[in-house]
């Protein structure tokens, strides 16, 4: 259950009956419950194209946004990703374990010096892949603005060849 002071709340029929819509809402939206219809240990699926992972030597993420960290925790679950960055709002807290993953808190709507340091990092990151290595980019529609900061630039770096997938909320960048 996401809302976990969901027995506290629901004091009346009423409250249990919203509360419930709003939990069924929260789980259809979570990352956990969507990622795996697009995403399987050996193939990505993006607009009705397959791409074949098995062929990259490594897999990388890079997420933005409030659900930057439970998308990547989704996907980390269905694939061995080597490292990634995650820059979500300030406030938040990720929930992802490990040191493979570098966390960014930055501010939101308005950039500040750590989305500024963030958008830094994500370019050098993209920057020092090699062919052959994939790098999955997951980000909320609302965070168009920052990145867009950066990634213009990332999207025309040779050999690089994007795709793109709406689905709900969320808007899923692949660069290989």
């Amino acid at each position: 259950m996401i809302i976990q002071n969901f027995e506290e709340l629901a004091v009346t029929d009423k409250k249990k009956d919203c509360l419930e819509i709003l939990e069924a809402g929260l789980q259809a939206a979570n990352p956990q419950n969507i990622l795996p219809h697009y995403v399987t240990p050996n193939e990505i699926k993006i607009n009705g194209k397959v791409i074949d992972i098995s062929k990259y030597s490594n897999i990388y993420t890079v997420a933005f946004g409030k659900a930057g960290d439970s998308m990547t925790r989704a996907i980390n679950s269905i694939i061995s990703i080597k490292s990634g960055i995650i820059v979500i709002p300030k406030g938040s807290k990720a929930k992802i374990k490990g040191k493979k993953f570098q966390i960014f808190n930055s501010n939101h709507p308005k950039p500040d010096k750590t989305s500024v340091k963030a958008a830094k990092e994500v370019m050098k990151f993209v920057e020092n892949k090699k062919n052959k290595e994939y790098i999955y980019v997951l980000y909320v529609l609302s965070l168009q603005l920052v990145c867009s900061l950066f990634f213009m630039p990332v999207l025309t770096l040779s050999p690089l060849l994007c795709f793109s997938c709406l689905h709900g909320a969320s808007r899923l960048w692949t660069c290989v």
